[in-house]
């Protein structure tokens, strides 16, 4: 309850401080009034694109390694269904990139996924075929940790998309 809450109360501040980021920008530019340059856009913006990104995106990893470990230490029972495990990790992987790059929390989740990777290369790879939530994770953190390191080598770093012009 307490990752869900971390994860709710993360996720609402954003919504909430990034409306508010909007509409200080664009009556900026409308020149209708200006606080950019004030302690309190700068409180908005920290609100917006930093605690809130950061605390929503603990929340998700709290989440997912709560999952993960109640998979390896109480698995299911069931086999792992691969192509339903692949997709599903194809579109969390992307996802889990997407957000952690545009949030600006690549130092989250980048490490995360290097972290899961090798837990589950060390000492779970034998479990996978009746772990279908820890196979599920795998696939996601691989696709997530390419797609992650492409990125940086391509860029050299880890502009968010709207920084290189792709949204």
């Amino acid at each position: 309850m307490v990752l869900a809450a971390v994860w709710v109360l993360g996720h609402g501040m954003h919504l909430a401080a990034n409306s508010i980021n909007n509409l200080a920008e664009e009556l900026a530019r409308q020149g209708v009034l200006d606080i950019t340059g004030t302690d309190l856009y700068s409180l908005i913006y920290f609100l917006d694109e930093h605690l809130s990104h950061t605390l929503w995106h603990i929340g998700i990893l709290g989440l997912a390694s709560l999952l993960i470990y109640r998979e390896w230490r109480r698995p299911a029972g069931v086999r792992t269904i691969w192509w339903a495990t692949i997709l599903a990790g194809l579109i969390y992987g992307f996802t889990s990139f997407c957000i952690f790059l545009e949030g600006q929390t690549v130092l989250l989740g980048f490490p995360f996924t290097i972290i899961i990777l090798i837990i589950t290369l060390i000492w779970g790879r034998k479990k996978l075929a009746l772990q279908p939530e820890l196979s599920f994770f795998f696939v996601a953190s691989l696709v997530a940790a390419v797609l992650f390191t492409g990125w940086g080598i391509y860029w050299g770093g880890f502009p968010q998309f709207s920084e290189v012009g792709l949204i």
